[in-house]
């Protein structure tokens, strides 16, 4: 973690030696190697380990990993900064803070955290009600396609940007990606920021999300991204990286929005056209959601949104132009095997990113970088488990009935 590797798989030369010497054989092989993360990097000595415990003889094994073999890019490690873990930071004093976000992202005297995930607008979990958007209307106005009540001050009261000027005063390498839970309300068939979901018509048991994206709003959402870039970037912050929407499709209570596939397709048009027009670089991850969402073909509850890649019924979005507008995959690993990621970078040559996870495991990183992610980043770390600050809901009522 505190030299990150551009590469996996290919940075590194090791050739392992056995070194046994008398009065060694009880305690098993000793194995020794050398490593370089590439560049000027020059090679280090790993640190010697021991192997099984008989009584000794050579090594003959010699593992190589060829720099011209290369996988994916590293991206990077780290958690997010949604709005109740900045919180609970800005409770600790100015020292405890500045300790804190010092031991989490330095390089040389923490852990090297470099990755951290922005909410765009407020997401499912806040400590202060209510949920916002970064484009609310006052009273008596219904729509605003001109963006002019858009407004980044939220992030700002609430210390979200002072944050992450911390972490770059302590980890200048940091870099941040964006994802929204949801349009603003204006923008939705429910004109709610938060899901609604209410009874399909002549059923009494089936179900339907009535906070759907306007179809006449695609455009504009996209801009709204842009804006929230560019917002951003006059704080001297690059957010070099958006996600397409946090989990679409989630019928839930809290900040969540549907997005049909070819809405998905269209918007991710709008906002790679959108970047170019700003002259912006940022990237665009699609899907956000879980390993089954992206393809289980075993079941019909799951939105098998890889159709994404493909062409539109209509013919009015071809997959090769989402393909091309895609430049990463990003996955939650609530659901499903995480095997479809190695799939989905196969299949379509795009990178691919665990966006939101609580599992701390080693083992878990570990295995997911193996197949293939190029990041790893954790949901709402710094939370306050015991006070009792987590919402979900707008009636401070977290003990959801999810059927």
């Amino acid at each position: 973690m505190r030299r990150p590797l551009t590469t996996f798989a290919a940075v590194a030369v090791t050739t392992l030696s056995a070194l046994v010497g008398t009065g060694q054989a009880a305690h098993g092989r000793a194995v020794t190697g050398t490593y370089s993360t590439g560049g000027t990097q020059a090679w280090q000595p790993l640190p010697p380990v021991r192997v099984g415990d008989d009584s000794g003889g050579p090594v003959d094994a010699t593992v190589v990993a060829d720099p011209a073999a290369t996988r994916q890019k590293y991206a990077g490690v780290g958690f997010s900064l949604d709005e109740t873990s900045v919180s609970n930071l800005w409770k600790l004093t100015p020292a405890e803070r500045e300790r804190a976000v010092r031991l989490l992202v330095d390089p040389e005297r923490g852990a090297g955290l470099d990755r951290f995930r922005l909410t765009i607008g407020s997401p499912d979990l806040i400590e202060h009600l209510p949920f916002w958007s970064l484009d609310d209307l006052p009273a008596g106005v219904t729509e605003d396609f001109g963006l002019k009540h858009f407004s980044v001050r939220r992030d700002i009261d609430l210390h979200i940007i002072d944050t992450i000027k911390l972490i770059q005063r302590h980890n200048p390498r940091a870099t941040f990606f964006a994802s929204a839970w949801s349009a603003p309300a204006w923008m939705k068939t429910n004109n709610r920021f938060t899901g609604e979901v209410a009874l399909k018509p002549g059923s009494t048991t089936e179900h339907y999300q009535v906070g759907k994206l306007r179809d006449d709003c695609v455009d504009v959402f996209a801009r709204y991204y842009v804006k929230f870039v560019q917002a951003y970037a006059r704080h001297g912050i690059r957010v070099d990286a958006l996600t397409l929407l946090n989990e679409p499709g989630m019928d839930v209570v809290y900040p969540a929005m549907d997005i049909s596939v070819a809405q998905q397709q269209r918007l991710a048009l709008a906002i790679k056209r959108e970047l170019r027009a700003a002259r912006l670089d940022t990237q665009l991850y699609v899907h956000d959601f879980n390993f089954w969402d992206w393809r289980d073909p075993n079941s019909t509850a799951t939105k098998n949104y890889h159709r994404i890649f493909e062409d539109a019924p209509d013919g009015s979005v071809t997959g090769a132009q989402v393909r091309a507008a895609a430049d990463g995959i990003a996955f939650h690993p609530y659901w499903g095997d995480p095997g479809v990621m190695r799939d989905a970078r196969k299949e379509t040559g795009k990178p691919v990113h665990v966006t939101e996870t609580s599992d701390l495991a080693p083992s878990t990183v570990l295995d997911d970088f193996r197949l293939d992610a190029s990041s790893y980043v954790l949901w709402a770390q710094t939370t306050d488990q015991d006070g009792g600050t987590l919402h979900w809901t707008p009636a401070r009522d977290n003990d959801i009935d999810w059927e």
